[in-house]
């Protein structure tokens, strides 16, 4: 157990996983964020009043959440 232990310390180390990990952890926040504001009710009330604006619920997806 305690080798496993080493082994992924030295894992985080090598490959700055921890500065990996903390930028993905601003990305996964703000992702959540945004699904919570723009929940699927939001979303269908956004294409159903300004269906000029968006050709398709996919294409309000993308808007909000990117590629």
């Amino acid at each position: 157990m305690n080798l496993i232990y080493h082994r992924i310390n030295r894992s985080k180390e090598i490959f700055k996983l921890e500065k990996v990990y903390q930028s993905h952890k601003d990305y996964v926040e703000e992702l959540i964020s945004k699904a919570i504001f723009y929940n699927e009710t939001q979303r269908k009330e956004y294409t159903e009043n300004f269906k000029k604006l968006f050709s398709s619920p996919d294409e309000l997806l993308e808007i909000i959440f990117g590629r």
